[in-house]
């Protein structure tokens, strides 16, 4: 009974997370910029975190050393969401989420850098695949037969993964350091760096204004309290119960559903090549969240999925 209820939360989070591109598609457009809706939904999401933290009594006190990578973790998030936003704009928010878990490959070459991980030759096969996957999807194998999507779009994706991969280390790192701070908190300070960021950079571009209208507030408060309270307490609650590699098979909901809901809300319509590509590159991504050999013993790990730390409101 314990580990189908860890299962059932597992999947409920995935798929709560793979809301957050359709909530984002759904702001009518020229309402808000890409890096005001991102620093709108995250301090939101923030001050919500703080009141759950403070209901499960966990301190909000970090560590200064905590603070830091807790702070590094949401300035790394911050832009992770300034170009995901952008992806989603220009390749749809199904493709945008595929190419944006392609970031199990990044996490494992950072692994490799910063903490001496070994890669398998089942992770290095899995890379190939991954990369014929993402060619078929977004239309550049294929000819005549797929739709190509905007390049800057597919670049902006893929850039989403390299800073989620640097986002994931950076909470690894804060894990070991945040003291007494329990993992709602921890979301809670990474939220506020990230909002804090964003919304600088918002009025650089003179882009931070107030939500115009009532359909845009809703579609903040649903990313908000969908996506990134519901989705990431509660993927970070029920993973560490499911074995990994179950969980790396359930997370892989998200990105599936991102795409169902877009055919379904915004009537998207893929070739059977780019289903196919999809198809190809998720199973790609999870080989290789699977493949990666673990750090060394004392190197700070998280008990959480594959390759993440608690699933961050937009993977």
């Amino acid at each position: 009974m314990r580990r189908s209820r860890a299962v059932l939360g597992t999947a409920a989070g995935a798929i709560a997370i793979s809301f957050a591109p359709i909530f984002v598609q759904a702001i009518p457009h020229g309402s808000l910029g890409p890096t005001a809706i991102g620093a709108y939904r995250t301090l939101l999401g923030a001050f919500v975190l703080a009141l759950i933290a403070l209901v499960r009594r966990e301190s909000l006190r970090p560590t200064r050393r905590g603070l830091f990578f807790t702070t590094l973790a949401g300035v790394l998030f911050a832009g992770d969401l300034f170009v995901w936003h952008r992806s989603i704009v220009r390749v749809g928010g199904g493709l945008a989420t595929i190419l944006g878990n392609t970031q199990v490959f990044w996490t494992a070459l950072l692994g490799v850098v910063l903490l001496g991980e070994r890669l398998t030759g089942r992770f290095l096969l899995a890379v190939p695949v991954a990369i014929v996957g993402i060619a078929l999807a977004t239309g550049v194998l294929g000819g005549d037969a797929a739709s190509p999507v905007d390049p800057l779009g597919v670049a902006l994706g893929l850039g989403t993964a390299l800073f989620y991969a640097a986002y994931i280390h950076a909470v690894r790192a804060g894990r070991a350091a945040v003291g007494r701070m329990g993992a709602v908190a921890q979301m809670a300070w990474t939220s506020v760096a990230c909002g804090a960021t964003l919304a600088v950079v918002a009025l650089a571009e003179g882009t931070l204004v107030l939500p115009p209208d009532a359909r845009t507030v809703l579609c903040l408060v649903g990313v908000a309290l969908v996506a990134q309270v519901f989705g990431w307490v509660t993927l970070a609650t029920f993973i560490p119960r499911v074995p990994i590699a179950l969980a790396g098979l359930l997370l892989l909901l998200q990105p599936a559903f991102a795409v169902v809901w877009e055919v379904l809300f915004f009537g998207r319509a893929f070739t059977m090549l780019q289903v196919a590509g999809a198809a190809l590159t998720l199973l790609a991504i999870y080989g290789g969240s699977l493949a990666r050999v673990g750090p060394p013993s004392d190197a700070p790990t998280t008990p959480t999925a594959p390759t993440a730390p608690a699933p961050s409101p937009v993977k």
